[in-house]
């Protein structure tokens, strides 16, 4: 068994979907019926005896400070964060991932899932009844084993979940593909997953990766700001507007950041992109 030695939450991303909610607060500092994601997090990771905690951050990023204080926790800031998917973030705590338990710091938890060893490199995973679009694992019904993740739904799945634990087995492996990171373009629309994905796409898989299946709804992901306003009825006073609605399609399109737009247009079926830097791009609706 291998014992948890630090949790890693990612708290880097923007949450375009949930605008105009994330204009001022970054999606792992907003508040649910009273309580902030984040911290709640970093509660339950203490409650389990995980003291050692690094937040990763990068949008609004001055706004995660005073977490430090108040939870003696560690922060860095992936000053890269707008032109990287996680792959980025993760990359400025690369020597830090031997028996780390990575978190994403927008992860809502109905229940303290957190444990303090675990016995392999894993994914948490949960299994879905009917029709989903999250994340699929393909696992070995025997063993556990991970043969291969797709990021695409499907009916009766196993839906990845927003938690990695990343054992001293396969730690070099990961970190290796991390350090690629800094010397391609390619890699910089990855999110860290994708080292995993590729590994087991490939002839001879090194990394070995295991489910650890979690209790239904123990845990998920507010996907958009209809999914917020279900949770929280004081969101229920935010709209996205037809420019917002077409900001957030663009960027989702594209990969390319929101302050990279000047100006979008809605011409029949397409969206008219203006970019600040004078190109004009077209996308279909």
């Amino acid at each position: 068994m291998y014992k948890v030695k630090r949790a890693l939450i990612l708290a880097a991303g923007r949450g375009m979907r949930l605008l105009p909610v994330t204009k001022e607060t970054a999606k792992p500092l907003i508040d649910i019926n009273g309580t902030i994601i984040i911290e709640d997090i970093i509660k339950k990771l203490k409650e389990k005896g995980i003291k050692k905690i690094t937040i990763l951050t990068g949008y609004k990023h001055k706004k995660f400070k005073y977490l430090k204080s108040k939870f003696k926790v560690k922060i860095k800031y992936n000053f890269n964060w707008r032109h990287c998917n996680n792959i980025g973030t993760l990359y400025f705590a690369k020597n830090k991932l031997k028996n780390a338990l990575i978190v994403n710091g927008d992860t809502i938890l109905k229940e303290n899932i957190f444990e303090q060893e675990f016995p392999h490199t894993l994914m948490y995973g949960e299994k879905i009844n009917g029709v989903s679009n999250e994340w699929t694992l393909t696992v070995n019904q025997k063993t556990q084993q991970i043969t291969k993740i797709k990021k695409s739904g499907g009916v009766n799945i196993i839906a990845q979940r927003e938690v990695t634990f990343i054992g001293q087995d396969t730690y070099k492996k990961i970190r290796k593909s991390l350090k690629k990171y800094r010397k391609s373009i390619d890699m910089n629309d990855w999110y860290f997953e994708d080292i995993i994905i590729n590994d087991l796409k490939s002839e001879k898989p090194k990394i070995k990766i295991y489910c650890h299946l979690v209790k239904k709804n123990s845990i998920f992901d507010v996907d958009n700001l209809d999914d917020l306003k279900r949770l929280d009825p004081k969101y229920k006073k935010y709209n996205q507007d037809a420019e917002t609605k077409a900001l957030i399609y663009a960027v989702k399109k594209t990969g390319l950041a929101p302050e990279e737009f000047d100006e979008i247009k809605s011409i029949g079926k397409n969206y008219i992109c203006q970019m600040k830097n004078g190109e004009s791009i077209t996308l279909s609706k």
